[in-house]
């Protein structure tokens, strides 16, 4: 592989998008790489690596908000809408087969009022809010909270289930402007704060899904976590050392793909599955600053990690179609073929995606930033690309 194809932070972006996939399709033999839940926040953890670089390096946190906002904008908002008339289509496709959206919300009618409509609406639109449905049921009178789990959580209410990340991801750009102008001692205490909120919640009972990784006040530590391993980005790479930033992409992949092993294995031998992800959490932070460094200047790099968003969006009304016509067949078999096959679709339509609406914005969004300032004299050069935001 030439300098020009080195792989790393984007690549890997797009492996935890698969693994998204695995788990919501049953996985290959049942194996689900990095696991859905940790994935997710490991995209949380380079969410806040990545927005910490370019508020440190192309923005400036106080005069280029408005700029940072908007770019922010252009990278979610046109792919998710895209994908969100995708899913409309096929959801109206299927409903003589009775699967999709608009067969499955008919059941929760009765339970509507006038607001629930007009929260229903606005999330749709904003995406902001898409995450409190998981906390959410509906029986034949109301929509209402629910103790139970995100077994029973409304997620029929919504088009695309999995945006509920984007509505986090969203939350901590509204914050990353002020969180970045903060000491590194400051962003600990939050994190510090975070986790202990997190602690209390699971000694209540509190330790199941949504609590474990969709609850904004919790998981922000996460983000936070990968602010500060760009802060410590020097170090890192100096601990790693030439060696290591060259081999950093492999040990990278592998301790992803690690989780769900790590995962069954600590269920096994009952042990709490909480110092599974910890440890998680423990190497992304220890491997961000290389993967970002190994990969800065890499295309090829940037170009894998285009796929990231899209795959994780389009997958979901793909499965579901999968699901109506093929059944939704719950042996690690069936599973098997779902995930190969809607893995095969969704690449197929995020490659469109990525040539059509994502390269084009991402020119487009680098011409804004070129055109707002000059870099500040001493700034390392930022591989735009790179700083795609996910999920």
């Amino acid at each position: 592989m030439t300098k020009g194809q080195v792989m790393g932070m984007g690549a890997l972006r797009t492996v935890l998008a698969l693994s998204v996939i695995c788990a919501h399709g049953g996985g290959i033999i049942g194996y689900d790489m990095a696991t859905g839940r940790g994935a997710v926040q490991g995209f949380f953890m380079l969410s806040g690596f990545l927005m910490q670089l370019v508020l440190a390096e192309k923005y400036n946190p106080r005069s280029d908000m408005f700029l940072f906002y908007s770019n922010r904008a252009l990278r979610i908002y046109p792919t998710y809408f895209l994908a969100l008339l995708f899913a409309m289509m096929v959801s109206a496709f299927l409903l003589p087969y009775s699967s999709g959206f608009f067969y499955d919300i008919r059941a929760a009618l009765p339970a509507l009022t006038p607001f629930d409509w007009i929260r229903i609406a606005l999330s749709h639109i904003f995406i902001l809010g898409q995450d409190v449905f998981v906390f959410e049921q509906f029986d034949t009178s109301s929509l209402h909270y629910t103790s139970a789990g995100v077994g029973n959580a409304a997620e029929t209410l919504l088009l695309l289930p999995p945006a509920w990340s984007i509505s986090l991801e969203l939350s901590f750009y509204l914050l990353a402007p002020f969180l970045a102008r903060l000491s590194t001692v400051w962003l600990l205490v939050i994190m510090a704060a975070a986790f202990s909120l997190r602690c209390l919640a699971w000694s209540n009972g509190l330790d199941y899904d949504p609590w474990t990784n969709r609850f904004f006040p919790f998981e922000i530590a996460l983000f936070l976590g990968g602010m500060v391993s760009y802060r410590c980005r020097n170090f890192i790479i100096g601990a790693l050392g030439s060696r290591g930033l060259r081999r950093i992409f492999p040990i990278a992949l592998l301790g992803v793909l690690s989780v769900h092993p790590a995962v069954l294995a600590a269920t096994a031998l009952h042990i709490n599955v909480e110092l599974i992800y910890l440890a998680f959490y423990g190497f992304v932070f220890c491997v961000l600053p290389g993967l970002f460094e190994r990969s800065r200047s890499s295309k090829f790099d940037s170009f894998l990690g285009s796929f990231s968003f899209p795959v994780y969006l389009f997958h979901w009304p793909i499965l579901l179609a999968y699901n109506a016509f093929a059944g939704a067949h719950q042996d690690i078999y069936q599973g098997t073929l779902r995930t190969i096959a809607c893995t095969v679709i969704t690449l197929a339509i995020s490659y469109g995606v990525v040539i059509l609406v994502e390269l084009p914005l991402e020119r487009i969004r680098s011409r804004r930033n070129q055109s707002g300032k000059p870099e500040a004299a001493g700034s390392a050069p930022v591989q735009l690309a790179t700083t795609s935001s996910q999920l």
